[in-house]
């Protein structure tokens, strides 16, 4: 009803402006011009939803491989080895000296 009546109303101002009787064609014609502007207004509007849907494919396709990575590369648990005070002294140790960790005792 409301593509009718705003198609009517265009009809009625072409009238105006157009003093005298309003043929049919006229009319057809208006409303054709309407519905081919409206057609053209939604053919832009579903091109522009497929690139925004194909878009959002990539993006899922990405987050999918993002994903698979991440569970490809999961921690796993594993046992820690021993270390033995000889290892642990070999940190600490600079050019055959040991290192002194906290305050010194002459302080």
């Amino acid at each position: 009803m409301y593509k009718a009546s705003s198609a009517f109303s265009k009809a009625i101002n072409y009238a105006d402006d157009n003093a005298g009787w309003v043929r049919y064609r006229d009319i057809v014609d208006i409303i054709n011009e309407e519905a081919e502007g409206r057609n053209k207004i939604n053919a832009e509007v579903v091109e522009h939803q497929q690139n925004m849907l194909e878009d959002m494919k990539k993006m899922f396709s990405q987050f999918g491989s993002r994903l698979a990575e991440l569970e490809n590369n999961k921690l796993t648990w594993g046992e820690i080895p021993t270390v033995t005070n000889e290892d642990i002294n070999k940190l600490f140790r600079v050019e055959n000296e040991t290192l002194n960790i906290g305050k010194p005792k002459g302080d």
